[in-house]
């Protein structure tokens, strides 16, 4: 693989710099996700790649020269938006797992307090012997045994 970008990057030198400069924030997201490097990763250089779209169409209607690289980093507004998507790719990945977490818990134990619900009504229609729990099959056979000893 770097046997073929070397030379892609040597023919598109310009946009290689571009590229370099205004994609730092995913390089510096690999190396702070630790275990979950790739998300993160994946998820800042998505958004941060778009962002460095309209730079480059910048520089390539500037005529893809070293000059042209010179003129597009020097101007603070084209580092704006890649640094700014950026900065959203990190915000994305900071709130939305925690929110779907919450929500997941929150219907999880909504549907366990239902399910005990229903088994509360099964056992007042059925008894406790058909609850499956062994404390309340052993306190029904001790009362079984119970009432027989004091039947005889």
């Amino acid at each position: 693989m770097g046997m073929f970008l070397l030379p892609v990057m040597a023919v598109l030198l310009p946009t290689s710099i571009v590229l370099g400069v205004l994609m730092l924030p995913t390089l510096a997201a690999g190396f702070v996700g630790r275990g979950r490097a790739r998300m993160l990763a994946a998820t800042v250089g998505m958004l941060n790649f778009a962002g460095c779209v309209p730079p480059l169409v910048e520089l390539w209607g500037l005529g893809h020269t070293l000059a042209a690289t010179g003129e597009v980093l020097g101007e603070p507004l084209m580092w704006f938006g890649p640094y700014l998507a950026a900065a959203f790719g990190w915000m994305i990945f900071l709130t939305i797992p925690p929110l779907v977490h919450r929500y997941y818990e929150t219907v999880t134990n909504n549907r366990l307090s239902a399910l005990r619900k229903h088994q509360d009504r099964l056992r007042e229609e059925w008894g406790d012997e058909v609850a499956g729990d062994e404390a309340a099959a052993d306190d029904t056979s001790a009362d079984k045994a119970g009432e027989a000893s004091a039947a005889a």
